[in-house]
């Protein structure tokens, strides 16, 4: 009877003959874009979400609370405005954006006049990062006991850096530039398998001469081992002080790229060296890229959040069984996830709720190309779906696709074809 009560078989329904397959698509059909083109400025601003107190970090399962802090957390937001719109895209120094902090910050945004399709949130996925944000059993285990006074404390300082960038939002300039940067990511999933080896860099410049660089990248931010147990925002803090502190730019925040099955690459021996050396090895990148990064005067703003329909629950005990989703609800919570939409001119980036696999971005990265679109896809956007990996891995035995791949079978080609349509819809 327990037995029954808990454990279900494994719904293997093909994914076109799914009625949320259907539900989602008939809604991304109906999408329709119109830019907003009016005197559009932006701003940029930072918050300090470190802990004042001791608590346990995030990821590899449970973990002592933190010896110390080796380099701050912080929250760094953008508020893009026209006459008639704004938005605030929103990346911070955790794990991942914590559904518990989404639920808290995005009401108190909307007083501020961000509506849910304003606010594009992304994390820079340190494995090194705070924990104390998850309730219920499994959060225990993914981010350590849950500590509502830290959560408000993201929260708050979430739309304190957002008021900020509003309050100093000028005219600018903006422009992409994308370098390879191959060796400092690696197939995770699959040894020698393919990566998503590019840095990507959305540069604004305010006309006041100061300016900002939006990066993202797909490598996995795990330089430092469970030994490690200080608060740090492993290389992308590193990288994004460094450029900051080194002259290339006034500002830069780091949004978690593709990092799905990529790890970082053998660079460096371990631990901090090794996050020091990515970091150094990317920002010698960027150097070379920022002065021919061309700007110009942005005309278009488009965002948006599409709600996601999806399969229930399927977190997998064997290949044929799965426990019951609402086991699954009940240890992980019920979200209301859901893809994040921003475009300034060509420029797009696209949010998801997961680790979304580099190798997905491949293809999309091509097709983007062939429709004159500047692509940035990041992962953390609010909710936690688990790894969204190529649909030919799904019987794998191994963390990403066992254990992690939560809503499967066939989400790689589903979140896709989702993303596939978006773009043509935003050309």
């Amino acid at each position: 009877m327990l037995a029954i009560m808990l454990i279900d078989t494994v719904d293997k329904t093909p994914l076109q003959e799914t009625t949320y397959y259907q539900q989602m698509m008939d809604q991304v059909d109906t999408l329709q874009y119109m830019e907003d083109t009016l005197a559009l400025t932006a701003g940029w601003a930072k918050a300090n979400i470190t802990p004042l107190q001791p608590l346990q970090i995030a990821s590899y399962g449970l973990r002592r609370d933190f010896d110390g802090v080796h380099d701050s957390l912080f929250v760094r937001s953008f508020v893009f405005k026209s006459q008639k719109k704004k938005c605030a895209l929103i990346t911070m120094d955790l794990l991942i954006v914590p559904p518990t902090v989404a639920a808290i910050a995005l009401p108190l945004l909307e007083k501020e006049g961000f509506g849910r399709d304003d606010v594009y949130f992304s994390a820079t996925h340190s494995h090194n990062a705070a924990g104390g944000w998850a309730e219920g059993v499994a959060g225990r285990f993914l981010a350590g006991t849950f500590e509502e006074e830290y959560v408000h404390y993201i929260a708050d300082n979430i739309v304190a850096s957002v008021k900020n960038a509003e309050k100093n939002a000028a005219p600018f300039e903006i422009g992409f530039g994308k370098i390879k940067a191959a060796n400092q990511v690696a197939n995770r999933l699959i040894d020698g398998g393919k990566t998503d080896p590019y840095l990507r860099i959305l540069k604004l410049k305010k006309n006041n001469g100061e300016n900002a660089m939006i990066i993202s990248y797909s490598a996995h931010p795990t330089c430092l081992a469970k030994k490690i147990n200080y608060i740090s925002c492993d290389y992308p803090g590193f990288l994004v002080d460094s450029l900051e502190k080194g002259g290339i730019t006034n500002f830069a925040a780091f949004f978690a790229g593709a990092v799905g099955s990529m790890k970082p690459g053998e660079t460096g021996t371990a631990d901090f060296e090794k996050a020091v050396t990515i970091a150094d090895s990317l920002e010698e990148k960027v150097a070379i890229l920022n002065d021919s990064i061309q700007l110009e005067q942005p005309k278009e703003l488009v965002s948006d959040f599409i709600p996601l329909y999806s399969r229930s629950a399927h977190l997998r005990i064997s290949e044929e069984l799965r426990i019951r989703p609402w086991v699954f609800n009940w240890l992980l919570g019920k979200q209301s996830p859901g893809i994040s939409v921003f475009k300034i001119d060509n420029n797009v980036m696209i949010g998801t709720p997961c680790d979304f696999s580099g190798e997905l971005m491949i293809p999309l990265d091509s097709l983007a190309k062939t429709r004159n679109i500047n692509l940035q896809i990041t992962s953390f956007n609010g909710a936690y779906l688990g790894y969204i990996t190529p649909d030919q891995y799904y019987h794998l035995v191994k963390n990403e696709t066992r254990e992690m791949n939560w809503y499967g079978p066939y989400n790689g080609s589903y979140f896709s074809e989702i993303i596939e349509k978006i773009l043509l819809k935003l050309d």
